[in-house]
């Protein structure tokens, strides 16, 4: 009879991993949609196209506003009612956005498709720790990897429908697609550990933050990467045509070199993620970032090589957010929703002023890869800082539970 339940538990679990997987593909397909049809979208709203950006900032609006929010509510709240309500909205606003012809409806709906997609990049990734709490960074990274397969997905999905003469049918099946993935949702409970504890105890009861000293530098760690993902990725395309002089076939190439090895390096951490603790893959992962963008600062007048480093930074890249989380959900587990939220909210902070910033700094000579390098050596200074403190946490941890008699502590192992 317990192998019976234990059997439909873990049948439950990896069901509810699969809906999440699932989801991480379709979340990869719609984020992107606006900035690959900039050209259609202006055109459509009779805009100039160096305005197009107006839609990526409000998306980007709407999701820097629900994830803090959304982080405070998935400590307090089922999961299966948040993403379902998610992914409500992200479908309709695509629905309303393909249909309406009014500029300012246009704006709202990008605004709500923001929200969606700012909750759905941060619900599944506090789902998958809860679903799989044994190997969190492995359930994190093969979502990444999922998401990255919908990245590579996504653009041909907007070609096919440009084949087609009718651009909007990539909005209305993005739509339709994200609607459906409500509905299994809402069959698979995913309670917080906040809301069980509170439950048990028949008290109302909520996970502290940890001390701003522990926090911090999580925080520094991922506003500093996720600004620097994103600059990368931004500027690949322009940076190999401007200092190699490539063709845009061949920045094209580039580019895409970028997200096939974020994907793949995701892929290979996910396998090795049960051998190695967070950390030591966090800094094998960091290592491989800066020294592909060193090579791609040296050497990115050669086009081969430009390619190399850029599936090189991105296999870097692939790693680094999932294991990050993997690690905050194993220090901090009760509160976990909350900080996520914390998080994103720097990320998304970084995304508005880091690929600027790298844009003035290229000055249109380069793709201003300098500033990326720099932040990935800021984040490998400040991954050395959070390893000295999980060190003195366990440190502390262990010396908190250890019984208080001399022979304990002449032999800790007996």
């Amino acid at each position: 009879m317990a192998n019976s339940a234990f059997s439909q538990t873990h049948r439950y679990r990896q069901i509810g991993l699969l809906v999440c997987n699932i989801a991480s593909v379709v979340m990869g397909i719609c984020t992107p949609l606006i900035g690959v049809t900039y050209g259609n979208i202006s055109e459509r709203y009779g805009m100039l196209l160096q305005d197009a950006g107006t839609f990526t900032g409000l998306q980007a609006l709407g999701s820097a506003v629900i994830i803090a929010i959304m982080g405070r509510l998935a400590d307090r709240i089922n999961l299966r009612w948040l993403l379902s309500a998610t992914l409500l909205v992200m479908g309709a606003s695509l629905i309303v956005l393909a249909t309406t012809p009014v500029r300012e409806i246009a704006f709202i709906s990008t605004f709500m498709f923001g929200v969606g997609t700012g909750g759905m990049l941060l619900l599944p990734n506090i789902a998958v720790t809860r679903l799989d709490p044994d190997h969190p960074a492995r359930a994190l990274l093969i979502l990444g990897f999922c998401y990255g397969i919908g990245g590579i997905v996504g653009p041909q999905i907007v070609k096919f429908a440009l084949d087609g003469g009718n651009f909007l049918s990539a909005y209305y099946l993005s739509g339709a697609l994200t609607l459906a993935l409500a509905v299994p949702f809402l069959f698979i409970s995913i309670p917080s550990p906040t809301l069980s504890t509170t439950q048990n105890k028949g008290s109302e009861h909520h996970a502290k933050l940890p001390p701003i000293a522990m926090l911090l530098p999580f925080v520094l760690l991922i506003g500093i990467y996720v600004g620097t993902e994103v600059g990368i990725a931004s500027w690949m395309f322009v940076h190999v045509q401007l200092v190699a002089g490539s063709t845009e076939s061949m920045a094209a190439i580039a580019a895409s070199a970028f997200w096939f090895g974020m994907t793949a390096g995701r892929g290979a951490a996910s396998l090795i993620a049960g051998r190695l603790r967070e950390e030591m893959l966090l800094r094998i992962a960091v290592l491989i970032l800066v020294s592909a963008l060193v090579g791609l600062v040296v050497f990115g007048r050669w086009e081969l090589a430009a390619v190399i480093c850029s599936f090189l930074a991105g296999a870097g890249c692939g790693p680094v957010f999932p294991t990050t989380m993997a690690l905050v959900q194993r220090l901090f587990p009760r509160s976990f929703g909350t900080i996520s939220g914390i998080l994103l909210t720097a990320g998304s902070a970084s995304v508005i002023v880091l690929p600027w910033l790298q844009g003035q700094i290229g000055g249109g000579r380069d793709g201003g890869m300098i500033l990326p390098l720099f932040g990935a050596l800021a984040i490998l200074a400040i991954l050395l800082l959070v390893v000295q403190r999980i060190r003195e946490q366990e440190a502390a941890s262990a010396a908190h539970l250890a019984p208080a008699n001399p022979a304990y502590a002449e032999n800790p192992d007996r």
